[in-house]
C-alpha cells in the first residue's frame, strides 16, 4: 500500500538523521549524505505512487497535502541548505542576512499559497492537491522555507558572536509514533493544568524539550489510531518496568538467603 510505503520511508530517513537535528548548523558533508538518502528514497517512493490507483478522491488528496509533505520537506529543505552552505563565501558576515532577504523575496512570489496554507483553506484542494498537478508539493516547499527560515536566523545568532544555546539537552530517539503515543495519552488522562491543557500545547511543550520535529502532530496522531495497537509503546513499557521489578525482587530475595 502507498501509505505504508510512505511510512516506511518517513521512518527511514528519521533513522538515517539521528545525532544531528534538522534545522541546526550541519557539517556540508552531513547535508549531501542526507540530500543524496532523501532522493534516493522519494525515487523509491515515486516508483510505488506511478503504480497506485487511489481509490477515491479524498484519499488523493489526503496523500498529497497532508501525508507525502512529511517527507517531501525534506527534500525541499536539504536541497536549499546544501545551495546556501556550498556557495557561503569565507568570513562574510552579511551572507545570512543576504540569504534571509532573498527567503522573503521568494516567499512573496508565492504568498497566496502561503495564505491559503497558513488558513488552512481547502477551496482549491481538487485542483491543487492530485497527481500531475504544478501546484501538488506546494505545501512540501512552504513547510521547507518554514525550515530554513529558523536555520539561517540560527547562523545570524552565530555570526553576531553569540553562542546558540540549543533548545534542548535530551532528544528524542525512539520512533515519532511512540513520542505521539505517550503526547496523546497525556493528554487523554490529563496530565497537564488538570487535564485542560490541548493536544498541541502538550505537543509544542514536549517537542521543545525533546528535540521531536514533527510540524503537525494531529497526521500522527491520525496514523496512531490506524494501528492495530495504539499502546504498543505502553505495552512495551508496562513489560520493561515489570521485569524491572522482578530483577529487584530476584535481587533482594538473594541478599535474604
Amino acid at each position: 500500500m502507498l501509505l505504508q510505503k510512505l511510512q516506511g520511508c518517513v521512518q527511514d530517513f528519521d533513522t538515517k538523521c539521528q545525532g544531528y537535528r534538522h534545522v541546526s548548523k550541519l557539517p556540508i558533508e552531513v547535508i549531501k549524505e542526507r540530500m543524496g538518502f532523501i532522493k534516493t528514497i522519494i525515487n523509491e517512493l515515486q516508483e510505488e505512487e506511478d503504480k497506485y490507483t487511489f481509490q477515491e478522491k479524498e484519499e488523493e488528496i489526503q496523500y498529497y497535502k497532508t501525508d507525502k509533505p512529511e517527507l517531501t520537506r525534506y527534500f525541499y529543505y536539504y536541497k536549499k541548505l546544501l545551495n546556501i552552505e556550498a556557495r557561503r563565501p569565507f568570513g562574510d558576515k552579511d551572507y545570512y542576512q543576504e540569504a534571509l532577504k532573498q527567503l522573503k523575496n521568494d516567499s512573496l512570489n508565492i504568498i497566496d499559497d502561503i495564505v491559503y496554507f497558513r488558513m488552512q483553506d481547502s477551496d482549491s484542494d481538487e485542483e491543487w492537491f492530485v497527481r500531475n498537478s504544478t501546484k501538488v508539493d506546494i505545501i512540501a516547499i512552504i513547510i521547507s522555507s518554514e525550515m530554513i527560515e529558523k536555520y539561517l536566523e540560527i547562523c545570524l545568532g552565530q555570526s553576531d558572536g553569540n553562542q546558540f544555546t540549543p533548545m534542548f539537552l535530551l532528544e528524542w530517539t525512539r520512533p515519532k509514533i511512540e513520542y505521539v503515543e505517550l503526547v496523546n495519552s497525556c493528554n487523554l488522562i490529563g496530565c497537564f493544568n488538570n487535564g485542560k491543557a490541548s493536544l498541541d500545547e502538550i505537543h509544542r511543550t514536549m517537542s521543545h524539550f525533546w528535540g521531536v520535529e514533527i510540524n503537525d502532530i494531529h497526521i500522527y496522531t491520525y496514523e496512531l489510531y490506524r494501528r492495530r495497537d495504539p499502546g504498543k509503546f505502553a505495552m512495551e513499557c508496562n513489560e520493561i518496568l515489570k521485569e524491572k521489578k522482578q530483577e529487584l525482587i530476584n535481587k533482594r530475595f538473594s541478599k535474604g538467603r
